[in-house]
């Protein structure tokens, strides 16, 4: 929308989201700031990334807001850590943003960082390895330096503890499917403290600019 300067990220995120987003951020006002409105359950990690680095390097004078007025989940969670600043309802919820990859149709799909694991560990027992987990355990290698890297950047432009963020919503220590309040992200002490407010409704835009 850009009579509020905000925009709408909803549903599943595939490259139909990716180009909305382009579309409506060419025409706001970079001087201003900018509302996100997150209501997703995630979706595929390289675009939410494309999403990430247009929002870690915006250069105008106003600030990324997320705000998540039911769930920001997985790849739309690591979309909401890439903002200035993110207002939630009390009830709102998040997830780890673990990066997932599709073993096969049996095994279905994994945390890079367990695919990683399970293929080392069957390695150092000389044990049989099928040939869609070595395949499998070739992505998540790449998409573990993709991540290493967004995690770095992050980290130095948002002031996050690098350790205690990769610990507790990137490195599989939760199950990707747990869900957390926004009360409980701030708990985790990383150096993100949302904002939570009963303002964040999408029904609600009108008021966002009084926050």
């Amino acid at each position: 929308s850009k009579k509020y300067n905000a925009i709408l990220i909803a549903g599943k995120i595939n490259i139909a989201t990716y180009e909305q987003f382009i579309d409506a951020y060419n025409i706001l006002d970079k001087n201003k700031d900018i509302y996100l409105i997150l209501w997703s359950t995630g979706g595929e990690s390289i675009l939410s990334g494309k999403i990430c680095d247009i929002i870690l390097n915006h250069k105008g004078n106003g600030k990324f807001i997320a705000c998540v007025p039911r769930y920001a989940l997985s790849a739309a969670c690591k979309i909401a850590l890439c903002c200035d600043k993110i207002y939630a309802s009390p009830h709102a919820l998040f997830s780890p943003c673990d990066t997932q990859i599709n073993v096969d149709v049996v095994t279905g799909l994994h945390p890079i960082s367990d695919v990683i694991d399970i293929v080392k560990n069957k390695k150092d027992k000389n044990e049989a390895i099928a040939e869609y987990w070595l395949a499998a355990e070739l992505s998540a290698h790449r998409s573990n330096t993709r991540y290493k890297k967004f995690i770095k950047s992050l980290c130095e432009i948002r002031k996050y503890d690098e350790q205690k963020l990769n610990e507790e919503l990137f490195r599989g220590k939760y199950s990707h499917n747990d869900n957390f309040t926004a009360q409980e992200i701030n708990n985790m002490d990383f150096g993100l403290q949302i904002i939570i407010t009963d303002k964040i409704t999408v029904n609600n835009i009108k008021k966002l600019n009084s926050l």
